[in-house]
């Protein structure tokens, strides 16, 4: 049976798709004299099924396709883990320093950063920060975190962002800010 308003072009030609109805063997539990099995499949009623238009074959590839766009998984983001080496600068006093870090992934949005420095050149500092993955443009992944170091210094705020060769971060806290500029090491 043909609709009047289908008309069979090269674009929409009618196939034929054969549909079983539910079979037993589907269900243990039901048994019955079923006339469709593998053995006459070709039995079996057939359904007609026509593509009206071009334009909607069309429309269901971009469906299919932006079905498997979604599913796509986003691109890796780039590896921070590892030793990194620079220095340090504070903005508000001039005073800087050697600064070294070593980045530990923890997941897929968190980083533990270690770092290590000297300030007034002999003075020791270490101290670790979990910095937090606010979001990534291409191969730039930026970072945000604080830390406490105690009620003499206070709490540090760190924005930071990172490329796979250079880590950038600008620290602030109620005392001081400034900037660390740190490259990746080689072992």
């Amino acid at each position: 049976m043909t609709m009047p308003h289908l008309r069979a072009t090269r674009y929409n030609r009618p196939f034929r798709i054969r549909i079983p109805p539910f079979h037993h063997s589907c269900f243990p539990a039901m048994r019955c004299n079923c006339r469709y099995t593998r053995k006459n499949w070709f039995n079996l009623p057939e359904i007609p099924v026509t593509f009206p238009s071009r334009a909607l074959k069309h429309l269901m590839l971009l469906i299919a396709f932006t079905g498997l766009l979604a599913t796509a998984r986003p691109a890796a983001a780039a590896d921070l883990c590892g030793c990194w080496s620079g220095c340090w600068e504070s903005c508000c006093t001039g005073h800087h320093g050697p600064l070294k870090a070593t980045v530990c992934k923890l997941d897929d949005c968190h980083y533990c950063v270690h770092f290590r420095g000297r300030f007034w050149v002999v003075v020791p500092f270490r101290y670790s920060v979990v910095m937090t993955v606010t979001r990534q443009e291409g191969d730039k992944i930026f970072l945000e975190g604080e830390s406490y170091l105690g009620r003499l210094i206070g709490t540090f705020h760190y924005q930071a962002v990172a490329t796979p060769c250079e880590f950038k971060a600008k620290y602030k806290s109620c005392k001081d800010e400034g900037r660390f500029d740190l490259t990746r090491r080689c072992p």
